[in-house]
């Protein structure tokens, strides 16, 4: 101990502020707050300020033993230099090696209810004993489903295909233990037990919380958790968030989710709710997004909801003729493609049932006395 004292006590010579790139299989750095740092845009590089700092820890272990893999402390030297104070030695970034398998994320229940006094849920990673969440899941335990996931808006999300060939299947839920990719591959059999029509594969699994939005790789694991799934119609080519996520400013915090259950007429003619394990798992009927924005020009909360069944397009033109025709009356808040931005002179607009004014009102209380609710 007295050694490693007295090494500590041995001035550094700073330099340049670190430039780390993060690759596929880089280690996990988050900063002392156990926060991720923002990326530059399009690129895969972090800076961080000469003396400042973080943790970083490799999700499966290295193949070398430059450091724990419980993860520890570093301080920036400069350029891709960095000390490790718990040995006193001098690492170089680029030399620690990750063992490249895709890690185990953390998933975690918390003592505290969400609205409708559901199961409040943290998904992310941990970092020696400390619980760093990547999203927030409020979750329905009677039917096995999420009714929203909370997270926010990174400084710049992915322009290109980040994630997308990682994504080899949902994990089964750590807390509930329902395998999604076998309820995906049963789906025509199951839909045959209802008396609904299935020749092909109707569903698709989707994340309320897409790994393609970040792109830092660190991001897109705690995604793959069953919480964060539901299932949506094959027809529909969109995510449940694609409707409000792309036009948002960076930083926001935005909430995506489900209402109901599907309803599909069988071959009586009658509706039939669309549960897929037992009475579980709902196929939703509606999805929605809401975030509050409180710009002094707008000073709302603004919601987008939309059915699984309506339109399939999926192109700014789409979503404005969606949301005119079956979400906001046409002086509300809408796309416009020309100037490329949200217009409009509402302080609420979209369609609301009882679940969503209770999470308003829990969310947000100053908004509703502003706001128009819009009932269905």
């Amino acid at each position: 101990m007295l050694v490693l004292l007295l090494v500590l006590f041995v001035p550094l010579v700073l330099g340049e502020d670190c430039v780390l790139n993060l690759p596929l299989d880089a280690p996990w750095v988050v900063d002392q707050d156990f926060n991720f740092f923002h990326l530059t845009s399009d690129a895969t590089n972090i800076t961080i300020k000469a003396g400042a700092k973080f943790y970083m820890k490799c999700l499966n272990g290295t193949t070398t033993s430059l450091f724990s893999d419980d993860g520890d402390m570093f301080m920036c030297i400069g350029g891709t230099s960095l000390f490790l104070p718990t040995t006193g030695e001098v690492v170089d970034y680029n030399k620690i090696i990750c063992k490249n398998n895709p890690p185990v994320h953390a998933i975690r229940k918390l003592t505290q209810t969400c609205a409708n006094n559901f199961t409040l849920i943290e998904a992310g990673l941990t970092i020696g004993t400390t619980f760093s969440p990547a999203y927030t899941v409020c979750f329905d335990d009677t039917l096995l489903s999420p009714f929203y996931v909370e997270f926010t808006k990174p400084l710049y999300n992915c322009s290109g295909s980040c994630g997308s060939t990682l994504r080899l299947h949902v994990d089964a839920g750590s807390l509930y233990n329902v395998d999604l990719d076998l309820i995906y591959i049963r789906q025509e059999t199951i839909f045959k037990n209802l008396d609904l029509e299935a020749s092909f594969k109707p569903l698709q699994q989707v994340s309320l919380v897409d790994n393609q939005l970040f792109v830092n790789p660190a991001r897109w694991y705690p995604t793959f958790d069953y919480a964060n799934h539901v299932f949506n119609w094959a027809s529909f080519d969109g995510t449940p968030s694609d409707f409000c996520f792309n036009y948002l400013p960076a930083s926001s915090v935005v909430y995506a989710g489900v209402l109901g259950v599907a309803k599909v007429s069988n071959s009586q003619g009658k509706l039939v709710e669309v549960y897929l394990n037992d009475g579980t798992v709902p196929v939703p009927q509606w999805y929605w997004c809401v975030f509050y924005d409180k710009s002094p020009q707008v000073d709302g909360v603004f919601f987008v909801q939309y059915t699984a069944m309506m339109a399939t397009a999926t192109s700014s033109s789409g979503a404005q003729v969606l949301w005119q025709n079956e979400i906001c009356s046409e002086d509300t808040y809408v796309y416009n493609d020309q100037l490329g931005e949200f217009y409009g002179n509402c302080t609420f607009s979209g369609l609301v049932n009882p679940l969503l004014i209770n999470f308003v009102d829990e969310k947000w209380p100053q908004a509703r006395a502003k706001s128009q609710i819009l009932l269905t």
